[in-house]
């Protein structure tokens, strides 16, 4: 997926709070205090220039160099000179073995093929280096919970099956651990505006759909579908509502081999 053309509007349509931020930065460092830090998928930076404060050392690597640019920008802002490198995480990362003690990404992890990323991160990580994998997560009976289950459905009816996060989490934790459980803590959580209207209008400009990237037609079809869908169901799409989330990290130790 191609990032580059979402580059200046990407920290707003995330949207984590400051007090957000710093409870991931604070909960990553209290794992791992002066932590060799690699964030895969570092994006614009919004998490990553608190690590990169705090750490002993950070590099940030990300498929997009328009997303890289704008961590410059912010970095550069702040005094800070963060390795930042841009490559396909499905990919060779061109980082050296063993540097790094805490590896971490946000919202990404489900995105990538389990069986590189787990020979990658073993391969760059130090003995006993903390995986950790950040998401967010709203309530199952939630609007937004509901739009998504309508988007999956109709993906599996035109033959795509939706990435799953857990699923895909699980197997890269059991491959970097020797079958280990995996820990999971939430950090944060907030209770923001929610218009289901404007989340299904995101779609329309995003590259791919739950991990899929489909023909245009396809792509565009289906998200009129979802809005037809979703009115039949919840009525109208217009009105706003309070949507809590939470930000939940799942952690494990390295056992490398």
């Amino acid at each position: 997926m191609n990032f580059d053309n979402q580059a200046q509007a990407y920290d707003q349509r995330v949207g984590f709070t400051g007090e957000t931020i710093s409870a991931i930065r604070d909960f990553l460092f209290s794992l791992k205090p002066e932590a060799r830090v690699l964030e895969i998928g570092a994006g614009t930076g919004f998490v990553g220039i608190e690590l990169a404060e705090k750490a002993a050392s950070y590099t940030g690597l990300d498929a997009s160099e328009g997303m890289l640019s704008v961590f410059r920008e912010r970095a550069a802002e702040r005094g800070l000179k963060p390795t930042l490198v841009q490559a396909d995480a499905d990919k060779d990362w061109g980082i050296p073995g063993s540097s790094c003690d805490l590896i971490f990404g946000s919202r990404v992890f489900h995105l990538l093929e389990p069986e590189h990323l787990s020979s990658e991160i073993l391969r760059v990580a130090d003995q006993g280096a903390i995986l950790a994998s950040g998401n967010v997560l709203r309530p199952k009976d939630s609007v937004h919970h509901g739009l998504r289950r309508i988007l999956h459905q109709l993906l599996r009816e035109e033959g795509y099956e939706p990435k799953k996060k857990k699923e895909s989490l699980s197997k890269v934790f059991s491959s970097v651990s020797d079958g280990g459980n995996y820990t999971s803590k939430v950090v944060s959580e907030w209770t923001r505006p929610f218009v289901p209207a404007d989340a299904i209008a995101s779609w329309e400009h995003k590259h791919g759909l739950a991990g899929n990237d489909l023909p245009e037609d396809l792509h565009n079809a289906i998200v009129v579908r979802v809005k037809e869908k979703a009115t039949a169901e919840f009525g109208d799409l217009t009105k706003a509502m309070e949507l809590r989330e939470f930000y939940q990290i799942d952690f494990i130790t390295i056992i490398k081999p």
